[in-house]
């Protein structure tokens, strides 16, 4: 072969290889990555937050408190995103449970009273005002509310819809209550449907008089087990939700259907099998986010890790959310593309959060290379000094679970830019200190490889 023909093929080989470069460059660089952040929604709650949903484009908060952002709310308020605002004059005992139902809002729980009229354990908001449902149910309390073929379906620890023996569960078709068969002769905690039928939890022992333990399901005309039952009494089923088209059960259990699952398991119609390792002790709310289970309750550790009652399913682990909240985790929904979290805590990923909070995941950090590094490596940010936003880029030689986060002068965590595993390459993070007062801040890079700091400067 000709040194010219040769050299002619070589070149015509290398415009070739340019050629496919540039054309997949666009999807190599600039890669968008998840970072996540907490806030506080206004002032928050003075109390426990037990329950969340929400109706009429706004968030619906529940549970046993006063004050909702400095308003009079007595157990029950609502958020638009921007400012706290009351249903009414709310409730004489705590909300245990919020649905929406033909498009009204439906609360239950201990009280006696809505509005300042009678209604037991169980009211429904027409916009304006709280009306009974029927003649409520009585005694004790409900604990779980949802929709089923078109009726609403309530669960708790009440014996009667009216004068009707309903025996722990009952269904209201917005008219009148009916009985789910024989009911149960215990606590229901938990509902949900899955694969078109109603999911019961709970601590009970028998459901339609039939032996079956903490968990049953019901056809529209009778109760049954899922495979094996929970082998210990003693445990309890608190919190349902579908995933991945499997049904995700929660609570306080060490086995279920004969296979160990800490406090939480998954059930495919056929077999049930453990989450990873589980976790460390009561799961008490599921939720569905971003694609990804989340998790909360009494836990503070899983699978060996910190979790900070709240984590969430990486599909082979458990992973915290930021650093998590500092205390108990009650309830979960979803807001305005955000997981809103309820419960006891007053900080959430280093920031005061009185009782609720907001998890948000963006899309503002950026693989800027597709060539991997030699090392790792954190720049200093640009610009610098910055004022509200700036740029954080930082290199990954290989693949690595890593956080970045970012401090104030006391060494207070206040936002965390990233928290998973990345491949490896150049990233480049956005960090928006609009909510800060000017002053220095810190942020830092951690793998299990590598930690730097650097200092950073915002003057508004």
């Amino acid at each position: 072969m000709s040194k010219n023909l040769q050299s002619s093929m070589n070149s015509n080989f290398e415009k070739f290889i340019l050629v496919i470069i540039l054309t997949a460059l666009p999807s190599l660089i600039f890669t968008d990555v998840y970072s996540q952040t907490w806030a506080p929604l206004g002032n928050g709650i003075d109390g426990a937050v037990l329950s969340l949903t929400v109706c009429n484009n706004e968030l619906i908060v529940g549970g046993s408190f006063s004050y909702a952002g400095g308003l009079n709310a007595n157990n029950i308020a609502k958020w638009n995103g921007v400012d706290w605002a009351l249903l009414g004059s709310g409730m004489n005992n705590s909300v245990e449970v919020l649905a929406v139902y033909n498009g009204q809002l439906f609360a239950g729980g201990y009280f006696t009273a809505a509005g300042g009229s009678n209604a037991s354990k169980i009211a429904k908001w027409n916009g304006v005002d709280w009306e009974t449902v029927g003649n409520g149910l009585s005694p004790g309390h409900v604990n779980a509310l949802i929709v089923y073929n078109n009726e609403l379906i309530a669960g708790g620890d009440f014996y009667y819809a009216g004068s009707l023996f309903t025996n722990r569960i009952a269904k209201w078709n917005g008219i009148s209550w009916a009985t789910l068969g024989g009911g149960m002769q215990n606590y229901v905690w938990a509902l949900a449907v899955y694969n078109n039928e109603l999911i019961a939890g709970g601590n009970f022992t028998t459901a339609d008089s039939l032996n079956i333990i903490n968990l049953a399901k019901w056809n529209g005309t009778a109760w049954s087990s899922l495979g094996s039952d929970l082998t210990l009494n003693n445990t309890r089923v608190s919190a349902l939700v579908v995933y991945n088209n499997q049904l995700i059960v929660g609570g306080w259990f060490t086995t279920i259907g004969g296979v160990n699952a800490n406090c939480i398991a998954r059930w495919d119609g056929t077999t049930w099998a453990p989450l990873g390792n589980g976790l460390g002790i009561y799961v008490r709310a599921l939720a569905v986010y971003n694609g990804e289970l989340i998790a909360g309750g009494s836990f503070q550790l899983g699978g060996g890790s910190n979790l900070n009652y709240l984590a969430k399913w990486t599909g082979s682990k458990w992973v915290t959310l930021g650093t998590g909240v500092n205390n108990i985790v009650s309830s979960l929904a979803l807001y305005d593309n955000e997981l809103i979290v309820g419960g006891t805590f007053t900080m959430a990923g280093g920031n005061s959060a009185a009782k609720i909070a907001s998890w948000s995941v963006l899309t503002n950090i950026k693989q800027i290379n597709i060539e991997i590094p030699t090392s790792f490596s954190l720049y200093q940010n640009y610009p610098n000094p910055f004022n509200p936003t700036t740029n954080i880029r930082y290199n990954l030689p290989k693949n690595s679970f890593m956080k970045l986060v970012v401090f104030d002068m006391l060494g207070h965590e206040i936002e965390t830019l990233v928290n998973e595993k990345q491949s490896a390459g150049t990233y480049e993070a956005k960090f928006n200190a609009s909510q800060y007062p000017s002053g220095v801040y810190f942020y830092k890079l951690t793998t299990d490889d590598f930690s730097e700091t650097k200092k950073m400067l915002m003057i508004k």
